[in-house]
């Protein structure tokens, strides 16, 4: 036997590239479809792809890569909520979020400062893609209004509710056993919710 292949049986073969990065790469078809320190993760189009565990917590910004390090995680209880800026910064403010794992909550925070005030959170999403559901919640979690397609649009959910004590409120993003990229726009207004 030469030298040479007595070498390589005795270390071993390895079909993956040790230094390969946080770029993503599509999965072996058979075991193991990753090397070592990197999971299969589904994308949104259908594609299968290796990540870096070190970028697998929870959702994707990118709009393609799921569980790819959301940038609003955790967010799933509403002791870990993402803050809404309203009303200390203007009437409205927007997220981009995932919901990824199939099981992952996004739940948001945001304040009522004067009695009367309305609140709106509607989410935008690819419907196609697997159903949402947006809610918004009172101080303690519960839900109070669940969202309903606007215009016929199965894309475009709404959660209104006019006229609320002062308080803390909570919008929450889930998904019905899919995952699914959405972004969240929440409006508080002493006025009527715009149409």
């Amino acid at each position: 036997m030469s030298p040479l292949l007595v070498a390589a049986v005795t270390v071993g073969c390895s079909p993956f590239d040790p230094d390969l990065g946080p770029q993503p790469f599509f999965c072996a078809d058979r075991e193991p479809r990753c090397p070592d320190d990197y999971v299969c993760v589904e994308r949104v189009g259908g594609d299968n792809v290796c990540l870096s565990q070190g970028v697998v917590a929870d959702a994707g910004g990118d709009a393609n890569l799921q569980c790819s390090g959301d940038t609003l995680e955790p967010n799933d209880t509403i002791e870990t909520a993402t803050m809404v800026g309203i009303p200390a910064s203007s009437d409205s403010q927007m997220f981009d979020g995932v919901v990824c794992p199939k099981e992952d909550l996004d739940i948001y925070r945001l304040a009522v400062d004067v009695t009367g005030e309305s609140v709106r959170a509607e989410v935008n999403y690819d419907s196609a893609a697997g159903p949402l559901v947006v809610e918004l919640l009172n101080s303690t979690g519960i839900s109070i209004r669940t969202g309903t397609p606007t215009n016929n649009n199965p894309d475009k959910l709404r959660a209104d509710f006019a006229n609320l004590a002062e308080g803390v409120y909570y919008g929450r993003v889930k998904g019905m056993g899919s995952l699914n990229n959405y972004a969240i726009t929440f409006v508080v207004t002493s006025g009527a919710l715009p149409p």
